[in-house]
């Protein structure tokens, strides 16, 4: 899998893009394959579960209700976006300016935090279900100190990088019935 800085989407609505996009390849006579994939994502890592959310929530929810909110203009930097695609992003994805929790965000699927043991697991399940290749991932929240930036940078080569180089989507296996 490839890491990097991107914006952050519920996965469920990934899952939904990724399956119509399959879905429109095979109708044109294609079959994709999850290296045509990248799901953007937001993975924060400490040494437990508990450090994890602790460390990020100043951080996260400062981004989620402060830095997103903000007026489009302060969002766009130059050569990247303009204010007109960011007010339509915010309409296509029916934006509204509710204050979110980090709980929020880890029940949808759009941040992914933890010890190392738990970030794993919920990337190669989410890689699974979404069946890519690809993760572009944002390793930097709104307030969090470059210290901070830095040492959740290294744990992601150190203990994700490795269990996912050659890693390729596993089938889901269903529930017993």
């Amino acid at each position: 899998m490839l890491f990097s800085s991107s914006i952050i989407a519920p996965f469920e609505g990934v899952v939904k893009t990724f399956d119509l996009f399959r879905e429109e390849a095979l109708k044109a006579g294609y079959e994709s394959s999850p290296d045509q994939l990248a799901w953007s994502n937001a993975i924060f890592i400490r040494e437990t579960d508990a450090i994890a959310q602790r460390d990020i929530r100043p951080h996260l929810e400062a981004y989620l209700n402060e830095f997103l909110s903000r007026d489009p203009a302060m969002m766009t930097p130059p050569g990247y976006s303009s204010v007109a695609s960011i007010k339509r992003v915010r309409s296509l994805r029916g934006y509204r300016n509710v204050r979110q929790t980090m709980e929020e965000v880890l029940d949808k699927g759009i941040v992914i935090i933890g010890g190392p043991n738990t970030v794993r697991e919920k990337l190669a399940q989410a890689q699974d279900r979404g069946k890519f290749n690809i993760s572009l991932t944002k390793t930097q929240f709104g307030t969090m100190p470059h210290q901070l930036v830095k040492e959740n940078q290294i744990a992601i080569a150190q203990e994700i990088l490795p269990y996912f180089r050659d890693r390729q989507p596993q089938p889901i296996k269903m529930a017993a019935e």
